[in-house]
């Protein structure tokens, strides 16, 4: 009987999918990703799990590869010198964006191959990212191939922004196109810029300046505040999210006396210069893209090229990235130009406009400082991928990076980072949770901060992982139904995937359960009597501040190796199976409490220092600096 088999990746519309299996005797389906399969099992298709054709190896493989093409394929010279402006490669500034969408590719690539060696089928239909890429595999092998439509096409990381808030007790999660989400951020920045008069005017352009790159100013207010006593000019750039968006973050700006950086504002001085280099980059980049052989041979798996199924998209996506940047060089330059600006302060090097901003700074000798900004990861798995994490500052980007403690000293040290960039501050971030009075009073409610899979690598991207996150978010649901004593609060993390996912999920389990977008965080777990969430994230540490009996619920093995699980100062669930009898010990049992209690204040002194002052020490640093 011939074998025919449907291969299916990120459907817009499952009725194309649909109207197709009727078509065939007893056909298999088998879904690419995550977001694929959830969208199949509610619609009650049976299908397979491609992912699961991958062994350890292939994992191996597709990190290899992805690394490889993210930091080589633009070294031709010929490539290189035609992404090249002002002496800034332009793809380095993308390159955390481009991993991530290689790491894709290179995963739904593989699958795909091991799919067809497995199965061997004699029909394939298939809506993928890569159908031209699986028709070419078809043709050598004679299988029939036809090609579905209604896949939704592969995009970078940030080319769709999540809008999120509370409207009452209704959380909603709206994503939307970089580019609408661009014009709305412009409208309400100017808006905001002009009402407020926060544009920095001519009494400012005597006075040092220190520029913070996308802050928060909820988040640094006791920063900010120590800053101001420098006799500086405090400048925000938030090219990604808005400096203003509340009443609280317009409160500490006017307080303060910050001004908030608007890029355009610059432009009309340059706006023909902007648009013939622009125009010259658009040329440079029409030579490379009509090079097929070239890379034919660059985006290629087993011998089979993908360039043909993603080349429209990779060429607008970096198209337009690139002329992005070179735009908001151009305007970095009037800024660095017009302003004293003597020192920046930024939390994500990694980013596309973090890193022009700190590269176009090098040319005018401005120095620069990275906050570290989370828990690190410790783990070897990591390693390879430190470059795309904004853990330690890159050799090419900040100057010195302001770290939590001697703990993470050690660990960049024995990565090979040099001492002397090293400065040991604390957490500014977390002055507000050691100055917030403690409440010790029971309230009955239960902190649950989901994550999803890192997805930094192939071991921790594929759907049976995003699935082991799902089932512990279920089975502790089902507990806690056993203590009608205490409410749920789900807090999502703020990344949209994340949001998204978990929205839907807990949808599907209790349409009542309390979701939490926006809050106060410090706030939020100091109300609660037990905190739970994944693995390492830096909430487990927020809540270790704030004294509350805290779970780490370990999805990976990696996690364990690091400090907050090996000093006990978290409880510890590594089985689902235990979820049950672990949360009633950590509620019922007061002995375990303290224990934990006493374990996890060792771990803070040993992880932080300069508790509920670690703003101040780094004021006194850049004071010194």
């Amino acid at each position: 009987m011939e074998k025919t088999i449907f291969i299916v990746e990120n459907l817009s519309d499952v009725k194309v999918l649909k109207n197709k299996l009727g078509n065939f005797s007893e056909p298999k389906i088998f879904t690419l990703n995550y977001t694929t399969h959830k969208l199949l099992e509610k619609n009650h298709i049976d299908h397979e799990i491609g992912e699961f054709h991958l062994t350890d190896n292939d994992k191996e493989i597709i990190n290899k590869m992805a690394l490889e093409t993210t930091l080589n394929w633009w070294k031709n010279e010929e490539i290189q010198n035609l992404i090249t402006v002002h002496k800034i490669i332009l793809s380095e500034l993308i390159e955390m964006e481009l991993f991530q969408y290689f790491l894709t590719i290179f995963k739904s690539a593989k699958t795909i191959l091991k799919i067809i060696e497995n199965i061997m089928p004699d029909t394939i239909l298939a809506a993928t990212n890569l159908n031209h890429f699986l028709e070419s595999i078809c043709k050598t092998k004679n299988i029939k191939f036809q090609s579905l439509s209604g896949s939704e096409s592969l995009s970078l990381h940030y080319d769709k922004i999540n809008i999120k808030y509370n409207i009452g007790p209704i959380p909603l999660s709206i994503t939307t196109s970089r580019q609408k989400y661009k014009k709305i951020k412009n409208l309400t920045d100017k808006i905001s810029q002009k009402s407020f008069r926060l544009n920095p005017g001519k009494k400012n352009l005597e006075n040092d300046a220190i520029l913070l790159l996308d802050f928060n100013p909820t988040t640094y207010e006791i920063l900010i505040e120590e800053l101001s006593k420098l006799g500086k000019n405090i400048f925000l750039l938030n090219q990604r999210r808005p400096a203003i968006w509340n009443k609280k973050s317009l409160e500490i700006i006017k307080k303060y006396n910050c001004k908030v950086i608007d890029l355009s504002n610059f432009e009309k001085k340059i706006k023909s210069k902007i648009s013939d280099e622009q125009k010259l980059l658009s040329r440079n980049l029409e030579k490379i893209w009509n090079n097929d052989l070239l890379f034919e041979k660059l985006l290629s798996i087993d011998s089979y090229t993908f360039w043909y199924s993603i080349k429209p998209i990779f060429i607008k996506t970096c198209s337009d990235r690139f002329s992005e940047s070179l735009r908001r060089i151009l305007l970095l330059h009037e800024l660095f130009n017009q302003f004293k600006i003597s020192l920046i302060l930024e939390w994500a090097e990694t980013g596309q406009e973090e890193k022009e901003v700190l590269t176009v700074s090098k040319e005018f000798g401005i120095k620069s400082i990275m906050l570290q900004h989370s828990m690190f990861p410790i783990a070897k798995v990591w390693k390879p991928f430190g470059r795309f994490l904004a853990l330690f500052s890159h050799e090419h980007q900040s100057d010195k990076q302001a770290i939590w403690g001697n703990l993470t000293r050690k660990h960049a040290i024995s990565n090979g980072l040099d001492k002397e960039k090293l400065i040991v501050t604390g957490s500014p971030k977390h002055d507000s949770f050691f100055s917030l009075e403690k409440n010790q009073e029971s309230t009955g409610k239960i902190l649950l901060a989901t994550t999803g899979p890192p997805a930094i690598f192939a071991q921790d991207s594929t759907t049976d992982v995003f699935l082991k996150y799902d089932q512990y978010i279920k089975e502790l649901f089902r507990v806690l139904k056993k203590y009608p004593d205490k409410q749920l609060i789900v807090k999502p993390h703020p990344q949209s995937d994340f949001i998204n996912n978990a929205l839907e999920l807990i949808n599907e389990i209790d349409s009542n359960a309390k979701i939490v977008l926006e809050t106060n965080l410090p706030e939020l777990i100091n109300q609660c009597d037990l905190v739970i969430s994944f693995n390492t994230s830096s909430i487990l540490l927020e809540s270790l501040i704030l004294q509350k009996p805290t779970i780490s619920l370990i999805t990976d093995d990696w996690a364990t190796e690091n400090e907050i699980i090996k000093m006990n100062g978290v409880m510890v669930v590594d089985d689902i199976q235990n979820i049950e009898s672990s949360i009633s010990k950590i509620i019922s049992d007061e002995d375990y409490r303290i224990n934990l209690r006493k374990n996890a204040n060792l771990f803070l002194e040993n992880y932080l220092s300069n508790h509920g002052v670690a703003s101040k020490k780094l004021v006194d640093v850049l004071n010194r600096i």
